[in-house]
């Protein structure tokens, strides 16, 4: 497998005869970012042409880097983890997630020091690099209504999302939209399967932080706006159950489930 010097020069040669040639001489004045962006850009371009799924191919691409950087040693921002050792142990025994995503690298008196946030957990803690190791099950991508969710750390913060929008919409008395519930049901299970906890254990830890969002989401003052997760309610409506799995979805308008069962979390 080449190493990432090797790689790099590969790619550098790439550019430049990229850019020699006669209908890309535009590249030449364009910063290293600008080149990289206009030689993607052409190659979706082709893929488009050819039918082939570029997003697909950088999806390969960004996990074939990552493996790359570990077998160095090295692990890339955003890169997919899991621990190992006493630090899996340690994870294991308060039953806490041992796989997450690097958030941030530091150096700590010449040695790496990689700052881990793994789903469930809201703080990033700090590994060095023998505490962790490349995993080996892709995350995703998951299909939803809004798009491709790649990351395992936005899977979370699209699930907290959707169950506040369930919760403002059950506050409202409305029935939940069945995108919500079926969006909701495919991010859980996927973050069940990538994470290995069981679903009461991840509905459990997730459940504290909707509650926090919903909150926040409803405080008065707050700004709505084309992003934000769901509808403000009424001010003088009572706040309901945090019980955050999702609900048997209805079609719109048909007014609430006579037969609807408290939720305890995301996960049904």
């Amino acid at each position: 497998m080449p190493d990432n010097l090797a790689s790099a020069k590969s790619a550098q040669e790439l550019l430049e005869q990229y850019g020699a040639a006669p209908a890309d001489q535009h590249l030449r004045q364009l910063p290293g970012e600008g080149q990289v962006s206009g030689v993607l850009t052409d190659l979706m371009h082709y893929c488009s042409l050819q039918g082939l799924q570029f997003d697909r191919a950088m999806d390969s691409a960004r996990w074939t880097f990552a493996s790359e950087r570990a077998d160095e040693g090295r692990f890339a921002h955003g890169a997919c983890v899991e621990l190992v050792g006493k630090a899996a142990d340690q994870a294991q025994q308060t039953a806490m997630p041992t796989r997450g995503m690097v958030t941030g690298i530091a150096d700590a008196n010449g040695r790496l020091v990689y700052h881990v946030r793994c789903p469930g957990d809201r703080t990033a803690h700090p590994y060095l690099g023998e505490e962790l190791r490349l995993t080996p099950q892709r995350f995703g991508p998951v299909e939803t209504t809004e798009g491709l969710v790649r990351s395992p750390l936005d899977a979370e913060q699209a699930v907290l999302g959707t169950c506040v929008q369930l919760l403002h919409a059950e506050k409202q008395g409305q029935p939940p939209h069945p995108d919500d519930v079926r969006n909701l049901d495919a991010l859980f299970d996927a973050l069940v399967d990538w994470t290995g906890l069981p679903s009461a254990r991840l509905n459990a830890l997730l459940a504290p932080q909707v509650a926090s969002a919903y909150r926040t989401s409803a405080s008065p003052g707050t700004a709505l706006g084309r992003d934000h997760p769901a509808q403000v309610a009424a001010a003088d409506r009572a706040t309901p159950d945090l019980d955050l799995t999702a609900p048997t979805s209805q079609a719109p308008g048909a007014g609430p489930s006579h037969g609807h069962q408290p939720r305890t979390g995301p996960h049904r």
